[in-house]
């Protein structure tokens, strides 16, 4: 009797490993994922002068508000250490006052092995059209892949006349970023 039990459950287990052999090669296991993109953030952290910190997926560090007078400021990356990034649109939002009808932003990749920046977009008019705090948005969006050596940054350029908070979580609209997502 017991040989026979042992053998039902030996026969049973043996069933149950080729059963899940065949399912496995003739079986096709689909789904979908989502993956979100990174965000960068504009903080106060000074690197050099007139360049400052551009985080990536971490809020800013430091709080201010700079005043661009005829001149320009730089946000920039740590070295982002890819090969390529995948074609995307590019949400840049800024909590800014214009002083002038004459402010731009640049949206670049800042090459380490040469004084080339690889423009993604821009230049771009950022017109505010009054005179108080507000954010500005604008899109860009790069028509291919993009290739970068490991040490390239990405660094956000913006000049004119104009005051720009950094740091300040404005509303329900957040912080002044750039949000990446796939095209």
């Amino acid at each position: 009797m017991n040989k026979k039990i042992a053998t039902l459950i030996l026969g049973v287990l043996l069933m149950a490993i080729v059963s899940a052999g065949l399912v496995s090669y003739f079986a096709k296991i689909t789904g979908t994922v989502e993956v979100e993109g990174p965000v960068f953030y504009l903080d106060g952290t000074e690197l050099e002068t007139d360049i400052y910190n551009l985080t990536i997926n971490q809020y800013p560090f430091i709080i201010d508000t700079f005043n661009i007078t005829n001149n320009e400021i730089i946000f920039i990356t740590d070295s982002l250490n890819i090969n390529e990034f995948y074609k995307a649109d590019f949400d840049i939002y800024i909590s800014m006052r214009e002083n002038s009808n004459n402010s731009y932003l640049d949206f670049e990749i800042i090459k380490k092995t040469s004084s080339d920046e690889i423009n993604i977009c821009g230049p771009k008019r950022i017109n505010t059209g009054s005179s108080s705090f507000s954010v500005r948005h604008t899109l860009c969006s790069s028509s291919e892949d993009i290739d970068f050596d490991e040490e390239d940054k990405i660094g956000l350029k913006i000049s004119g006349m104009a005051e720009l908070k950094v740091g300040f979580p404005y509303a329900s609209d957040g912080y002044s970023r750039i949000e990446v997502s796939a095209t």
